[in-house]
């Protein structure tokens, strides 16, 4: 059912990537992606006329990755917002027992597979849904207590999707402006559904492309942005590409409320099996009490993992670009330390920060742990321990924002 997909990129292990992929033949390399009609073909200018959207000159260029492959992942078409992500909204929740409410059945007419959502200063909340909407390529709505969400943009907008496709989270930046990053589309596809974008939007609905991914040669400056963006103490904000860069395996790259684009890092600096700082961050980064971004790869680090290709690293980097690995996961025999962390990690009131992996621990299917600033890790659960695995496996999601 088209209403019930959702278009999310990941990086395949290299192992299980194919040879390089020429953007020219379509989606030879890219697969299991429904088809969102809206982003390839022409509508009407009357369609578009409830929003704005606005793009900054830049040259194009046709450039190919290396080494990379993306497939997608299928929820559900009934995703629910919960109280369990809107503590500030709804204080249902006690000392003593928990109290779960469905608040919206996303049926796709506003979006479906929204993210973390965030209250912004005006006290509403808003996310962005990945898929489905007006145009199929995804939204961004708003959700005020008591009343159902409204999208306030719908992504596709335009033909060839030049606005981008496949919102992955929000950011509010210090001017009150939402800021994020779309997964495909933009000045520069480099396939069907490869290239992305950085936009900022204000909460009326009128949206800006700051930048479009692979408008460098060869896609060095990144393709496939993943997770929300982060405003660091400069004013810049800072986010991830799950591939391209300088070795076809993700960036960490910092832009300005302007546009001005700049890569901070290239993942696989050491050369394959990238077993220095690792490759393909699946999740955004997080600024931390002490000044420094943080975050994690997904793949890299150890080779003798149960993945050839490395279960992932934790990594610091400063705002102006040295990136220090911090932990390599599955160190530890059998893995139980876990191994390919999807989530960024978030750091709490005790400076500690606590994640979750996807992978390793007794049963394979996930652990939660806590790792200091230094690198110690303390894995503190691992998934599956329960009986018919009723604690829940495969961790993927973000942490909460409210």
């Amino acid at each position: 059912m088209r209403g019930s997909s959702r278009v999310r990129f990941r990086v395949l292990p290299h192992s299980q990537a194919g040879s390089r992929f020429d953007p020219t033949q379509g989606n030879s390399e890219i697969s299991g992606f429904p088809r969102p009609d809206s982003c390839i073909r022409p509508r009407s200018p009357g369609r578009r006329a409830t929003q704005t959207a606005t793009h900054p000159d830049q040259p194009h260029y046709v450039a190919a990755e290396k080494n990379m492959k993306l497939e997608s992942f299928y929820t559900s078409a009934a995703l629910i917002l919960t109280t369990l992500m809107l503590v500030v909204a709804s204080s249902t929740i006690t000392a003593t027992a928990q109290t779960f409410t469905i608040l919206y059945n996303f049926d796709g007419s506003v979006g479906a597979s929204p993210s973390t959502l965030i209250q912004a200063i005006d006290g509403n909340l808003y996310g962005a849904a990945g898929s489905n909407g007006l145009y199929s390529g995804g939204t961004v709505f708003k959700l005020t207590p008591g009343s159902d969400p409204t999208a306030i943009y719908n992504f596709c907008a335009q033909s060839g999707c030049p606005d981008g496709g496949g919102p992955t989270g929000l950011t509010e930046g210090s001017d009150g402006n939402f800021y994020g990053t779309t997964q495909y589309g933009g000045l520069h596809p480099c396939g069907e559904y490869c290239g992305g974008t950085v936009f900022k939007l204000t909460a009326k609905g009128t949206l800006t492309s700051l930048y479009s991914f692979c408008s460098q040669s060869d896609c060095t400056d990144g393709v496939a942005p993943q997770g929300a963006l982060v405003q660091a103490t400069d004013g810049n904000f800072y986010g991830t590409t799950a591939a391209g860069g300088a070795y076809g395996k993700g960036t960490i790259f910092k832009i300005s409320s302007r546009g001005n684009f700049s890569t901070l890092h290239s993942f696989c600096r050491s050369g394959w099996p990238c077993s220095v700082d690792g490759y393909g961050p699946s999740a955004g980064l997080i600024r931390a009490s002490d000044g420094y971004l943080y975050g994690t790869t997904t793949y890299g680090g150890i080779s003798g993992c149960y993945f050839k290709d490395g279960c992932g690293t934790f990594f610091q980097i400063a705002p102006k670009g040295k990136l220090t690995t911090l932990y390599h996961f599955c160190s530890l025999s059998g893995c139980a330390d876990g191994g390919n962390p999807w989530a960024a990690p978030l750091q709490a009131a005790d400076g500690n920060f606590y994640g979750t992996t996807q992978y390793g621990g007794p049963s394979n299917v996930g652990t939660a742990f806590k790792i200091t600033s230094s690198g110690s890790l303390t894995t503190l659960y691992s998934f599956c321990s329960q009986s018919s695995c009723s604690d829940g496996e495969w961790p993927q999601i973000g942490r909460a924002h409210v």
